[in-house]
């Protein structure tokens, strides 16, 4: 079998989102997002594994009296 070319590996990364999940998890971040890519979370429907490419959180209000946190995700 022959090894892929520089084509074929880029068409094949192209291919699979990662570069598109990437740049998503970037702009998030410029945006004051925290983010974490590839999150891998148990479907209890099915019960197999899956993936999220980007969960991302940024805080919005913090009260440290009255403990209180909101988030938007």
């Amino acid at each position: 079998m022959d090894k892929p070319n520089k084509d074929e590996i880029l068409s094949a990364v192209n291919a699979s989102g990662y570069l598109f999940e990437q740049e998503i998890g970037s702009i998030l971040e410029k945006n004051g997002f925290h983010i974490k890519t590839n999150a891998a979370f148990k479907d209890k429907d099915e019960e197999i594994s899956r993936e999220i490419d980007v969960l991302a959180y940024k805080r919005i209000y913090w009260n440290e009296e009255k403990k209180c946190l909101l988030e938007l995700q």
